[in-house]
């Protein structure tokens, strides 16, 4: 990573190292937005109970602390050392290290999460084939990407113009493309949702940008993220 791009992270994974200590057991089971915890909620106690999960590009590990809460053998890769660092000190097991070249054996993980991560490189196909290479058969992927035709991403390409945009490299994808490219890389999307829009920061184009938002998603556009589940298949 270079060292612009470095320093992006480990400012981010400062402001978010907070929201750790606010996952607990019951912040998990009051969520009802977010797609990947509710999907982990939603397993068996049974299963979840020792299932090997991993976290690829976790940042300070919020995921990882949450599916450890729900019972699994959670753990996390992630590139900002930074953040690795807020991890560890936190009592979760995360190490430094790149998605698209997994530090693991074939079929070691029962569940993969990509939570926001896979977007942010161009070879985004070797990360999903590495994650296919270290599931076991029949392993899933939960995840998100941004998604393509949506106002957030004509607010990211503004501000990319206007050199305020502090994501670094971020692309984009289609409902149908997102599928193509599972495809390809050895898995089958079972379940897909498409997140809406919400305001952050800038509250007033924050607030605009999502009752926008709203509007399109009454045409079947609009949106932010593509969250979605996918079963390891036959690698194409």
């Amino acid at each position: 990573m270079d060292q612009e791009l470095d320093e992006v992270w480990a400012q981010h994974a400062l402001r978010v190292e907070a929201t750790l200590d606010r996952i607990t057991h019951d912040s998990i089971a009051q969520e009802k937005e977010n797609f990947i915890i509710r999907t982990l909620r939603a397993l068996p106690a049974e299963q979840r109970v020792g299932m090997r999960v991993l976290d690829v590009g976790c940042g300070v590990g919020q995921y990882v602390k949450q599916a450890k809460l729900l019972g699994c053998n959670a753990e996390g890769i992630e590139i900002s050392g930074r953040a690795v660092e807020i991890a560890i000190n936190h009592g979760l097991n995360v190490r430094q290290g790149d998605m698209r070249c997994l530090p693991y054996g074939d079929t070691v993980f029962d569940l993969v999460i990509a939570g926001g991560s896979m977007e942010h490189f161009r070879d985004t196909e070797r990360a999903l084939r590495e994650v296919r290479r270290v599931l076991k058969p029949n392993g899933v992927l939960l995840g998100n990407v941004p998604y393509r035709y949506t106002l957030f991403v004509l607010a990211k390409f503004a501000q990319q113009a206007a050199g305020v945009w502090k994501c670094g490299y971020e692309k984009s994808f289609s409902m149908r493309r997102w599928r193509e490219l599972c495809r390809e890389c050895g898995f089958e999307i079972t379940t897909v949702e498409r997140s809406r829009y919400r305001a952050g920061e800038r509250k007033i184009l924050g607030g605009m940008l999502e009752f926008a938002d709203g509007i399109t998603n009454l045409i079947g556009l609009g949106g932010h993220h593509i969250f979605f589940a996918a079963q390891a298949s036959v690698i194409r």
